[in-house]
């Protein structure tokens, strides 16, 4: 039941942003809830599907880049709403 009532909460929250964005004329982009947007790499695109919670900083395995794991996640987000 906890778990449909917190469903429910972001599906409210979803449904009213959707509506605010058409009312004023802005492009929504709604990405999947699963979306490894921590685990790729925003340079070279490699996953690093080791990465845990507790994990605060990203890097990557193939071209070395290192970022905070929020701002790794940003940038990926931003890629996504980019394409």
């Amino acid at each position: 039941m906890a778990k449909a009532v917190g469903d429910s909460g972001f599906f409210e929250f979803q449904r009213q942003l959707t509506y605010k964005a058409r009312w004023y004329g802005m492009r929504l982009i709604i990405v999947p809830r699963f979306f490894p947007s921590s685990k790729g790499c925003v340079r070279c695109g490699h996953m690093n599907s080791n990465l845990t919670l507790a994990t605060q900083w990203f890097i990557c395995a193939r071209c070395g880049f290192t970022a905070d794991r929020n701002l790794n996640a940003s940038y990926n987000l931003a890629w996504v709403a980019a394409s």
